[in-house]
């Protein structure tokens, strides 16, 4: 924890931008530095697990101005639009982004140069007072900071500060004994206090107001954390009995489940006179399992009843566990079960594990990787884009029919329930160049970007080759996947599947492994075998995409 009087004394402004942040006449971020703020906002709003709309990434804070120090910490902003939420859902989703947030920074310990990075996800609509704000998406200022005359009454600052360290002490120790509901009450009121303290600084003085200055010393000598760390520990102490029986739960669960599995019975979903289903101890016991596991049952839930709900689950368990599907609970499916929960048991006293501390000494490569053998993915993907894909759509345009609950849509990327893909790097920069260059009368129904055509295809290629790499190395056997990477028509499928979602994908690279299993290796048969898996799929579009498929790459299979 830093002395008051050293922390006190960083209150002064430079004679430049902190060089190693910015280029020599303030302009532009360090490109490295850059590029490592995008890689980190993928990773973090990949963490939020929120299809949240991204407009933009901001850096502020006291290392985007002039009165930078050693204390300073990057403040990187996603800004959104939380517009896509309701009134209803806006207060929680703003308290799962804070939630997210100190998460995060728990899991990871990551340095720029020596600086801390700060995430805070931003609605576009709250005002932000600085004099200092860079768009990091867009790479240029959006508010550029003028070095200003600031006279700083340090003595004012040093009082006031000991007055809110005081405060603190106080609340701290008074909720000590107090009930876990009350003690939160008393924490919150404390911090909206503080909060609202440091606000109305800014909205009267900005950056130097006094408020907030006092502000920066709390949360530089730890003051502030001291106050978040009291919470969590006053509610660890009051949850440790929970915890236990949480604990006791799975373990018993556990015992009952390898007793099942010795007992060689077999549980079935059969039919009753009249509909009735009998009460049996073990199935209460497969339901709870079940449910532990993350297999719902929310109509009957734990009824002690085999129905065709519990039914339903235990094929979603046989599944995805690389059991015989049948729907009936043998040894093997008792005996899995339990392998699969003691993964799942809460460890005890469980510190957070904090990653290695990350320096910014830029050797990283960039994300993108290009597969492997003598194909051209980029090249390949790209006539899937030019090929298969439309351009542009927006319900609130276009009455096309045809489009079903589509969001808006570019290329096969749908804003809507595009998931992961929008909150890419690329896939946000995507969205914000359709959001600053589109308008309704140019942008009809397929129009394709005019002169921003070939930047939106790169972008659009970027989004989809780290998901097929990815689904490559996780559904592809390594025998069927050196053949994929060798031969384009393959790759043309697969690059393709990558639209149609990770369950397609891995239903078509099931196809193709067992081909490969069996023997064949022949890539020309192998194109043909896949263009049959989408045609024979059941699925209409699935099947009209092999049927275009067939039509682009001549394979004449279909």
């Amino acid at each position: 924890m830093s002395s008051l009087k050293d922390i006190l004394s960083s209150f002064h402004l430079q004679d430049e931008l902190n060089p190693k942040i910015w280029s020599k006449d303030g302009q532009k971020m360090n490109p490295k530095v850059r590029e490592r703020l995008l890689e980190i906002t993928n990773d973090f709003v990949e963490f939020l697990g929120v299809d949240i709309i991204v407009t933009d990434v901001i850096m502020t804070g006291s290392l985007a101005n002039y009165n930078w120090s050693k204390f300073s910490d990057i403040d990187l902003h996603i800004v959104a639009n939380f517009s896509q939420f309701s009134e209803e859902q806006l207060p929680l989703y703003e308290e799962l982004f804070k939630l997210k947030k100190t998460l995060y920074n728990d899991k990871h310990n990551i340095k720029i140069f020596g600086y801390d990075v700060e995430l805070y996800v931003q609605n576009e609509t709250e005002i932000h007072f600085s004099s200092g704000v860079y768009s990091v998406l867009f790479d240029e200022w959006s508010n550029e900071p003028k070095k200003e005359s600031v006279k700083v009454d340090k003595e004012l600052i040093k009082v006031k500060s000991q007055q809110w360290m005081d405060i603190i002490d106080s609340v701290i120790e008074n909720a000590s004994d107090e009930p876990l509901e009350r003690a939160k009450k008393i924490i919150k009121k404390y911090k909206d206090k503080l909060k609202k303290y440091r606000t109305c600084g800014l909205e009267k003085d900005g950056e130097y107001s006094d408020e907030n200055l006092v502000f920066k010393v709390l949360r530089r000598n730890g003051y502030i954390e001291k106050l978040f760390n009291f919470e969590n520990q006053h509610t660890d102490k009051q949850l440790s009995l929970k915890e236990q029986e949480e604990d006791e739960e799975y373990s018993n669960v556990i015992s009952s489940l390898v007793d099942l599995s010795k007992k060689n019975i077999t549980l079935i979903n059969e039919p009753k006179p009249k509909g009735q289903k009998t009460f049996n101890p073990d199935t209460e016991i497969l339901q709870n399992a079940l449910i532990l596991m993350g297999y719902p049952l929310p109509k009957f839930g734990v009824d002690g009843k085999f129905g065709k709900e519990t039914q339903t689950a235990v094929e979603s368990f046989e599944d995805e566990n690389g059991l015989n599907v049948d729907g009936k609970v043998d040894s093997n499916d008792f005996k899995k079960m339990s392998e699969v929960i003691f993964k799942r048991k809460p460890v005890k006293s469980l510190e957070p594990i904090k990653s290695k501390e990350t320096e910014l000494i830029v050797k990283k490569e960039p994300k993108i990787v290009v597969p492997s053998g003598s194909v051209d993915f980029r090249q390949i993907t790209r006539n899937v884009i030019n090929n298969l894909e439309g351009g542009y759509y927006n319900p609130n345009w276009h009455s096309t029919k045809g489009m079903g609950r589509s969001g808006e849509t570019m290329f096969g990327i749908d804003r809507r329930h595009g998931g992961k893909y929008n909150t890419s790097a690329p896939g946000i920069k995507f969205w914000s160049i359709i959001d600053k260059n589109k308008n309704p009368k140019t942008w009809k129904y397929n129009y394709r970007g005019g002169s921003l055509e070939g930047e939106l295809t790169d972008l659009v290629v970027d989004i989809i080759q780290p998901f097929y790499n990815e689904f490559k190395d996780r559904y592809l056997s390594p025998e069927a996947k050196k053949i994929v990477d060798s031969d384009s028509r393959l790759t043309f499928h697969f690059a393709y599947a990558v639209w149609n979602g990770p369950g397609w994908f891995r239903k078509f690279a099931r196809v193709i492994n067992k081909s490969v299993e069996k023997g064949q290796t022949n890539p020309n048969i192998l194109a043909k075998t896949a263009i049959r898996s989408r045609v024979d799929s059941g699925n209409s579009l699935i099947a009209k995409g092999g049927r275009k498929i067939d039509d682009v790459l001549g394979i004449n299979a279909a």
